[in-house]
């Protein structure tokens, strides 16, 4: 249950049932208040807006010497355009 609740976006695909039983979990671990698992939410989803806002860049380079990607992969992560 403690993955639906942190995931309580995607649990809600899952139904109503679901999202109360998450919220109800949520609560009794942190010993909040209805409201305030409420609250909770609302900025976890401010913060997932924000954060899926604009494009993302992964640099891989970290992974150069574990990972055997071949010359052409290789030109295209060091050089994106």
């Amino acid at each position: 249950m403690c993955h639906k609740a942190t995931h309580i976006g995607f649990t809600s695909t899952l139904g109503d049932r679901m999202v109360q039983f998450a919220k109800w979990h949520l609560a009794r671990v942190n010993g909040w208040e209805a409201w305030m698992v409420e609250a909770h939410i609302e900025v976890a989803f401010e913060d997932w807006g924000r954060r899926s806002a604009g494009p993302w860049i992964l640099d891989a380079n970290g992974l150069m010497g574990f990972v055997d990607l071949g010359t052409k992969t290789i030109a295209k992560l060091m050089n994106p355009n």
